[in-house]
């Protein structure tokens, strides 16, 4: 019996641990419920929980939703508590407790500089508002340090730091120690045979150390752009083969300095055996040939295929043929290393302009732009025509900036042109003040437009006072008058010239008329009537030559002038020509109480140093003059010429150069030349996007007697630094000269300055 009831509990007890975990599972769940939570929403883990209230406790479902849970990667930890409800033995509470992971409020910089934090974030790739991962700072590190190894500022070194802003939330801080550029010590070349070294660092935007010449500093975007212009200037001298690889820069034992290396592998060069030109030709090949800079014989040069390209484009696109084609084919001899080259034409359809629209002119009406437009609407249109007119448009100064683009038309064979323009601001209303040892005070007021009410007429008017005079002007000029060729301008003036030894006042007034040299880009002639009436005042009363002067002296006189106008912005220049020369004739069957005949000429030339991104200029400015007239006249003072200040020769008073006369006291009074000869010269520095220029300049010149001849030993020489500045007031101008060669009675120019409103 004991064994039986023995037997009989074992079976029991095997039965209650058979069915329990059916027990478990028929507990029904009350409620389910999420603790721990800091940042995340509770939405948010609900989303991962497949338990709900009213469902049977089940585990698997329970180690289903924390393995859901940890693979969203917002969580540290997760834990399932268990209770049972109070008055329910069959119902239960599951709560689950969530350790959370940081999430991350922001991301900062510190010391970056060189380098904007728009920049640096995206090479982080740590998102704000996402989950912190620690893992992700070591690698954001590198990419940063790396990021500034490009810009070649190796040694700079970046300190990641964690604060915890609020529970669960932390900023994450990039201290970055930035460490300045080093400079380039040396660039060396290995591989090269027959390429000098001294050739091929000519050519590197990235210089090395020169004596006393500073180096560049080290730039890796810069340095690849320099692995392009190193194989160019080789396929220029026929090196076909030529590999370059990528510069290697090393940091020497200065840490302010790196060494450059740049490996190379010239391979042949090679010579142009023969030039072909195939396909749809519009001329005999042998004339088409004439206008190609590459000819056979010499060394292979890339730079003259591109501008063969360029010119067989242009010749196929000024008859109408604008979709032209142009293919370069090379055909290499390997063992005579030469170069057979084949241009293919491919000519397309005449293209004629069916419209032309303008674009962006608020304030510049539609003839003033159209009638500088070398192309015209109905004809066939011409990508060099299209330059040219893109060009005048610039030269005129009444814009900041002018884009062409290619439309469709109306039919296959037709193209419309859009032209797009930001008007730049041509007028300027200035005011100015300074003081000067001749004149004490002195104020001026000025208002002045290129493009008077948007017609293209100059307009100009100017008031100026000082202690001793007051001056005024009235200028007005139709470049186009009555929308012909005709220039039509009228002006009326009296002012006062404070020289250094005498005052000389002047009133008239002036018309001019003249036109475009017909079938001429850039030259002009101009005829002049004008009529004036001048005094010498203010002079010593011991002066003899001066007292001899005619008083209210009139003169009428006609003038002859030629221009040669080719800069490339008449406003504010910084390359090509200008050109004038003029001749007046005063007296005779004009009328007036003087008889003269005066030439002045004068030059000037921009040219933009080779220097890249710099955009430094250099301008040369020559004047010359030379008056004559008959030997029973008066000396004429008044249209004799003198220099100083502005009017060349800027290390000088105004007037100051001059010939003297002796008066029986022995003093001197200047009384101006019949020659004249003055030779400028500027750098132009532009100061970043500031709109200032720093200008440097030099001027070497002088006024010669009627007995002189003009002699380059016997000059005035000086030099100085001069600020401009295009400022949202206006322009602002001051020069500050030197004198090299001063006499004992030379004295410095004084300063002076302006300011303004554009408009």
């Amino acid at each position: 019996m004991d064994k039986f009831l023995r037997g009989a509990g074992l079976k029991i007890g095997f039965f209650i641990i058979l069915i329990m975990p059916w027990i478990v599972l028929a507990q029904s769940v009350e409620d389910v419920r999420i603790q721990g939570l800091r940042a995340l929403e509770e939405s948010t883990i609900r989303e991962y929980i497949e338990l709900k209230p009213g469902d049977d406790f089940s585990p698997e479902i329970i180690s289903s939703d924390i393995k859901r849970i940890y693979q969203s990667g917002l969580v540290d930890d997760v834990k399932v508590d268990k209770e049972k409800v109070a008055g329910k033995p069959d119902a239960v509470i599951v709560t689950y407790i969530i350790t959370e992971r940081w999430m991350v409020g922001s991301v900062k910089f510190q010391g970056n500089k060189k380098i904007s934090e728009d920049d640096l974030k995206p090479i982080v790739n740590i998102q704000e508002h996402s989950i912190f991962n620690p893992t992700l700072l070591s690698d954001a590190k590198d990419k940063i340090e790396k990021e500034y190894e490009k810009k070649g500022m190796f040694l700079t070194r970046v300190y990641p730091r964690v604060d915890e802003v609020k529970e669960g939330v932390v900023d994450i801080i990039f201290e970055i120690e930035e460490y300045k550029k080093p400079a380039v010590s040396k660039v060396s070349f290995y591989g090269n045979e027959k390429l000098k070294e001294r050739e091929l660092r000519k050519v590197m935007q990235t210089k090395q150390a020169w004596y006393l010449f500073t180096a560049s500093k080290y730039d890796e975007d810069i340095l690849s752009q320099d692995l392009y212009r190193l194989y160019g200037f080789c396929l220029d001298r026929g090196f076909l083969e030529a590999k370059i690889q990528a510069p290697v820069a090393y940091l020497d034992q200065d840490p302010e300095r790196v060494s450059v290396s740049v490996f190379m592998e010239e391979g042949e060069q090679y010579r142009v055996a023969q030039i072909r030109i195939q396909g749809d030709l519009v001329a005999p090949e042998e004339e088409l040939r004439k206008g190609l800079l590459l000819k056979e014989g010499e060394f292979y040069s890339e730079s003259k295929v591109r501008r063969d390209i360029q010119y067989l484009s242009d010749f196929y696109s000024n008859l109408g043929y604008h979709l032209v084609s142009v293919d370069r084919d090379l055909q290499l001899d390997y063992r005579l290393r030469l170069v057979y080259v084949t241009y293919t034409i491919s000519k397309g359809s005449k293209i004629y302009l069916d419209r032309i629209e303008v674009k962006g002119n608020e304030q510049t009406i539609d003839t003033v732009l159209r009638r500088e437009l070398a192309v015209k609407e109905g004809y066939l249109y011409s990508d060099a025509q299209a330059r040219r007119s893109q060009e005048r448009l610039m030269r005129t100064g009444y814009f900041e900036s002018v884009e062409l683009f290619d439309r469709p038309g109306d039919a296959p064979d037709r193209m419309g042109l859009e032209i797009g323009v930001k008007e730049a601001k041509s007028g300027t209303l200035m005011a100015g003040a300074g003081y000067s040892s001749l004149e004490m005070f002195v104020f001026n007021l000025e208002y002045r437009q290129q493009n008077f009410l948007g017609r293209g007429w100059n307009f100009s008017a100017m008031l100026r006072s000082s202690t001793l005079a007051q001056d005024y002007s009235i200028q007005f000029d139709d470049p186009y008058f009555l929308d012909s060729d005709w220039h039509l301008g009228i002006s009326a003036y009296s002012y006062k010239s404070i020289l250094y030894y005498f005052d000389q006042e002047r009133m008239g007034g002036s018309i001019t008329g003249g036109r475009k040299i017909p079938h001429t880009e850039f030259s002009y002639f101009y005829l002049t009537y004008s009529y004036a009436i001048s005094n010498l005042e203010n002079f010593s009363e011991s002066s003899q030559i001066y007292r001899l002067q005619p008083q209210d002296s009139p003169t009428s006189s006609m003038t002859f002038t030629f221009k040669r106008n080719a800069l490339n912005n008449y406003l504010d220049p910084t390359r090509g020509t200008y050109f004038s020369s003029s001749l007046q004739y005063a007296g005779g069957l004009l009328g007036g109480e003087n008889d003269f005949t005066k030439s002045v000429s004068q030059i000037q030339y921009y040219q933009p140093v080779p220097l890249p991104k710099l955009n430094h200029y250099v301008s040369f400015r020559g004047q010359f003059g030379y008056l004559w007239r008959p030997d029973d006249s008066d000396l004429l003072i008044t249209e004799r010429f003198f220099l100083g200040r502005t009017n060349g020769l800027r290390g000088y008073e105004a007037g100051a150069v001059s010939p003297v006369f002796i008066e029986d006291d022995g003093s001197e009074s200047r009384i101006g030349g019949n020659k004249m000869m003055a030779l400028s010269v500027d750098y132009i520095i532009p100061l970043a996007d500031t709109g200032f220029k720093l200008a440097l300049f030099y001027d070497i010149g002088n006024v010669y007697n009627d007995n002189e001849e003009i002699d380059f030993a016997n000059t005035k020489q000086d030099w100085g630094v001069g600020l401009r500045w295009a400022s949202p007031m206006g322009p602002l101008r001051f020069e500050l000269g030197f004198p090299i060669n001063p006499d004992k009675n030379d004295e410095p120019q004084v300063f002076n300055f302006g300011f303004g409103t554009g408009y």
